[in-house]
């Protein structure tokens, strides 16, 4: 297959233009001055097709995703709960939530600063997303509040997973974690089943 006629799919942003790939069609021959015109603008349309839907995942894991952890944001992690919960139901499985907070925040903060306090919660996200895997759900649920659910998780193996994280986190090494009231950052929560 040889391409009729060649053209560049570029994308003319605020700052500069990109290339973003090209469009072929048919074999190469003269072509007229109008044609081409009109092969530009289909290339131009659809680069900007391709922007526009680039720019709109990155939105939408904006819109449901916390800025500062990368877990679900509460209103997304509340809609993606309710699916879970039907779907379990019809299924006849179960599920465990963990739900849990950082031990003593408000004093790492105002011992530490805000900035140390994100780093904290920033440290917090990645532990917990390192461990709940591709079918479970995690959220950051309010300032130091978490919230995880592992389907098709049993009671046991849902303590086992809180343990572990619980564990992850005493032993993690977050800065000025030796200023807490135990020495080291820890968290709270309870699982139900």
């Amino acid at each position: 297959f040889e391409p009729d006629i060649i053209g560049p799919l570029v994308h003319h942003g605020q700052e500069r233009a990109q290339v973003l790939g090209v469009l072929c069609v048919g074999r190469p021959h003269v072509r007229p001055r109008d044609e081409k015109l009109m092969f530009q603008m289909v290339t131009n349309l659809g680069s900007l097709a391709l922007v526009n839907a680039m720019n709109f995942n990155i939105l939408r894991e904006q819109a449901n995703h916390d800025g500062l952890t990368g877990l679900l944001n509460k209103r997304y992690f509340m809609n993606d709960l309710g699916e879970l919960i039907v779907r379990t139901e019809r299924a006849s499985q179960q599920f465990s939530l963990f739900i849990f907070d950082i031990d003593h925040f408000k004093n790492y903060n105002d011992h530490n600063g805000h900035q140390a306090g994100d780093d904290a919660l920033r440290l917090t996200g990645r532990l917990i997303l390192d461990r709940v895997g591709e079918e479970g759900l995690a959220a950051r649920y309010g300032g130091e509040e978490f919230v995880i659910v592992l389907p098709g998780c049993s009671k046991a193996r849902g303590q086992r997973f809180a343990e572990d994280l619980r564990v992850a986190v005493t032993t993690a090494d977050y800065a000025h974690g030796d200023t807490q009231p135990m020495g080291i950052v820890s968290i709270s929560g309870g699982v139900a089943t």
